[in-house]
């Protein structure tokens, strides 16, 4: 038995932007932990010690960065494939094939420009010493993410440009290095849009087979960072079109509702196996004898275990309406049309702000560095880590401050940055579209993908005239 009520939650994706938000924000909270208790990366302080609460599965996940990073990798190739599949299936291959050259286009402008900027405000921090106090944190961490200013006007411009060039050639942007992701986020749409534009006339069954296969070589190749869970994400998009989910999506029987839960405990599990350390506890050194047995020899098995844990948790989602409810909380959907700028503030801003309201009339310590004779070759100052309760007490002022920032970025500079990709557009192309209203989150393509993807998920094409455009 279904729950025809339910059936219009799945008629739009507003979950995705759910889970987005949830990912945008554990990422703050993961570098939070890598500034101010980088310990909490592992899954017991010492090796000797016994657990804290905070440090068993499931909650120790807001320490846990990749994951999330993951998240958005396998977000990347769902929404990215919804429009152009959801096209091809309904046969209009033409129009997936004239919005997939555009999304081409869009997508590129629409990662590099916001980057850019964000990249260009840094720089102003740096070169003013705004990151002058985080250099002195006892944190690795901290230090290694803490650029000094340049000793000269011309080493501070080749250093500007230097940093947006590598941020897309080889991931490493020295101005901010939160932004070592990006370069997945546009190859992997990229190499997903040609895949698309290769298999859109394909029926959805041999399509599935070659996501399937790219899959499985992405695997052998341990591509963890872009292709495997791209081409999870965009076959995700396939199988929510399949008519039996959205009937499993809405069954009101027992197994049936509980057993997506059950997915999203078991992704929760796998998504904080550690990073360092997994041998020091049984429950982790378990999962990393698993991967020993499972992964491709060389591999980084936190890698798998994440990209595992998401596409669960993302089908989970799509096999429960109830799911699919509570990610579209709109505490989380805020956070999730607000995920792209918060993701860019929150490393500059953590380096500068929060460290000045931190260390605001703290003394840093003198520490000499002395050679074997016994003679100082070095003096240097650190700022001890902050105590806990003054950590929590200034956090809901850091976060206030990020999320104005962000809200201010969406109305200010994300719609230039879709004005200027259009006028981009509109110059090489020699094509003017209608006038349309730039949306302060994404794109265009991006927009109507997750508006209208889910209005043909789990339906057949000959219903597709039913739904709501």
């Amino acid at each position: 038995m279904t729950d025809l009520k339910l059936a219009p939650l799945l008629r739009d994706t507003k979950w995705a932007d759910g889970l987005r938000g949830m990912a945008a924000f554990f990422v703050v909270t993961s570098h939070l932990t890598l500034g101010y208790a980088s310990w909490l990366d592992h899954p017991t302080r010492t090796k000797d010690t016994r657990p804290a609460f905070y440090n068993l599965p499931f909650i120790r996940i807001f320490a846990q960065g990749s994951p999330w990073v993951v998240t958005f990798l396998v977000l990347t190739g769902f929404v990215n494939a919804l429009k152009p599949i959801k096209q091809g299936r309904a046969g209009r291959v033409d129009a997936a094939l004239s919005s997939l050259a555009s999304s081409c286009f869009r997508r590129s402008a629409r990662l590099v420009l916001p980057c850019t900027v964000a990249t260009f405000f840094s720089w102003i921090i740096c070169e003013a010493g705004g990151y002058k106090i985080g250099g002195m944190v006892e944190s690795a961490w901290m230090v290694d993410t803490s650029p000094l200013p340049s000793t000269s006007i011309h080493g501070a411009i080749c250093r500007l440009f230097s940093s947006i060039y590598t941020t897309w050639a080889t991931g490493r942007n020295v101005l901010d290095k939160n932004q070592w992701a990006m370069t997945f986020f546009l190859k992997g749409s990229l190499a997903l849009y040609v895949l698309l534009l290769a298999t859109v006339r394909a029926t959805p069954r041999y399509r599935m087979l070659i996501f399937s296969a790219m899959i499985l070589f992405s695997w052998s190749k341990k591509d963890t960072h872009m292709g495997l869970p791209v081409y999870s994400g965009a076959l995700l998009t396939e199988l929510s079109m399949i008519p039996g989910i959205i009937n499993f999506s809405v069954n009101r029987r027992l197994v049936y509702r509980l057993l997506p839960f059950f997915g999203v405990l078991l992704a929760w599990y796998l998504m904080s196996y550690p990073v360092n350390k997994p041998s020091w506890q049984p429950w982790s050194n378990a999962l990393w004898t698993l991967g020993k047995l499972i992964f491709p020899k060389g591999a980084e098995y936190e890698s798998f275990f994440y990209t595992i844990a998401i596409v669960l948790l993302v089908l989970s989602i799509i096999l429960s309406a109830k799911l699919q409810q509570i990610f579209s909380h709109p505490v989380l959907l805020w956070l999730g049309a607000h995920s792209f700028p918060i993701y860019l503030i929150h490393g500059p801003l953590l380096r500068s702000f929060l460290n000045w309201i931190l260390y605001a009339f703290v003394a840093p310590t003198l520490y000499q560095e002395k050679d074997e004779n016994g003679k100082v070759v070095r003096e240097f100052e650190r700022f001890p880590i902050p105590s806990a309760p003054k950590f929590f007490l200034l956090l809901p002022v850091f976060l206030a401050v990020l999320f104005a920032l962000a809200h201010l970025w969406q109305q200010k500079i994300e719609p230039r940055c879709g004005s200027a990709t259009k006028w981009l557009e509109e110059t090489i192309c020699g094509v003017k579209d209608e006038p349309v209203a730039v949306s302060p989150k994404r794109d265009d393509d991006e927009k109507d993908e997750e508006s209208n993807a889910a209005a043909v998920a789990g339906q057949s094409v000959e219903m597709e005239s039913l739904l709501p455009r």
